[in-house]
């Protein structure tokens, strides 16, 4: 069977919020459907937990603390 393309293949996104809750839940669904994704919020270890999160599913991440 061959694999489906993902939809976000080559897209970055940028999600602000995504150390927790909703905004978490958005990065990771990106990182799903293949885009890379810069994880930004202001408490660097959650959104180090979330790029972790996202390299395991075999997408690219980066965090960036900002107010």
């Amino acid at each position: 069977m061959a694999e489906q393309a993902k939809s976000l293949e080559g897209k970055v996104a940028v999600v602000t919020g995504s150390g927790r809750g909703i905004g978490k839940a958005i990065a990771l669904g990106y990182a799903r459907e293949g885009a890379s994704v810069c994880c930004a919020a202001r408490t660097q270890a959650e959104i180090n937990e979330t790029v972790r999160e996202i390299e395991g599913l075999g997408g690219r991440g980066l965090a960036v603390q900002t107010d």
